[in-house]
């Protein structure tokens, strides 16, 4: 239903159901489910995703552990918190990406809170819905349906929660400063990303709305939006309607070694921050830096270089 695998992973996502009212709670899934066979999607997806809905309605009972893990990473210590659910993943890479990516060392530890949820099927309206229904103020980005969707769900079940959540309309060509502008307020951005395999077995593909970005390294494009380094991409306009964003040379994954995805990333994060620290003129708020990003400038030996420079 949300691209989450396993009772992990809706522990991680879904703790700020508990701070819910189980009715509402309830309510909300039995009109998310609705909302889908309305659309078509028939009674084989009520079939498929009634066992999940059961499961958030528990977590929201009792899993007092997963609201605190989510507060913390969003309010009590805000940080950048990639989150990534990928094709046919090994039970434990989510646990173990997180662990990478929530290290106080490599994250600005005062900086603005912002989540990024990668998902690779939707609806993805709980999510927004339930952190606005908790407090916490945040941009996300959804297509109109969905769009009215979660407006009405906020209309009918939690209203003075509409206050604390802006929506952005998909396609929306000032989406990622509408979002930058949430984070400089020190409010929350929610995004989501799509990943899935591409035409060659060792490669995946992250798709962010209109935006297209080879993975692995879509992540660092995303992390731009939190103040952090921007990533350096090829700006290209498909007339007037789309932007392509392309990274230049993504890196292979072979098969059977996804779980070297998170040291990949971080990896070339710290050269980016690197190359931050050395040319800070070329950073400046949100822009998109035409150069070339290949793998050989960023091998350790120039990210190590250029951290002692």
């Amino acid at each position: 239903m949300f691209g989450l695998k396993g009772l992990d992973d809706y522990r991680h996502f879904f703790g700020t159901l508990r701070q819910l009212p189980n009715a509402i709670v309830h309510n909300f899934l039995i009109d998310l489910a609705q909302h889908e066979l309305d659309n078509g999607a028939g009674e084989a997806w009520a079939r498929k995703h009634s066992g999940e809905i059961d499961l958030l309605a528990r977590l929201a009972e009792s899993d007092r552990a997963a609201e605190e893990y989510l507060r913390y990473r969003l309010i009590q210590r805000p940080v950048t918190f990639c989150m990534l659910a990928l094709y046919g993943e090994q039970p434990g890479f989510f646990d173990q990406f997180v662990t990478v990516s929530g290290r106080s060392d490599l994250l600005h530890n005062n900086g603005p809170s912002c989540v990024f949820l990668a998902s690779h099927f939707g609806p993805q309206t709980a999510l927004p819905f339930l952190l606005a229904s908790s407090g916490i103020r945040l941009t996300t980005v959804m297509a109109a349906p969905e769009r009215e969707l979660v407006l009405s769900l906020l209309s009918s079940y939690c209203p003075n929660a509409a206050s604390r959540i802006e929506l952005v309309g998909v396609p929306d060509r000032t989406v990622l400063t509408k979002c930058l502008n949430a984070l400089r307020r020190g409010d929350s951005a929610l995004l989501f990303m799509e990943f899935s395999e591409s035409d060659a077995p060792s490669k995946a593909r992250a798709r962010f709305f209109e935006f297209d970005v080879p993975a692995p390294e879509g992540p660092f494009f995303l992390a731009a939006l939190s103040g952090r380094p921007v990533v350096p991409v090829r700006a290209l306009h498909d007339g007037d309607r789309h932007l392509r964003l392309i990274i230049d040379d993504p890196i292979d994954i072979p098969r059977g070694r996804r779980e070297e995805l998170g040291e990949i990333i971080m990896d070339r994060w710290e050269w980016l921050e690197a190359r931050v620290r050395d040319h800070p003129a070329q950073w400046l708020g949100w822009q998109l830096v035409a150069e070339r990003f290949t793998a050989r400038t960023a091998s350790k030996s120039c990210r190590r270089g250029a951290a002692t420079d």
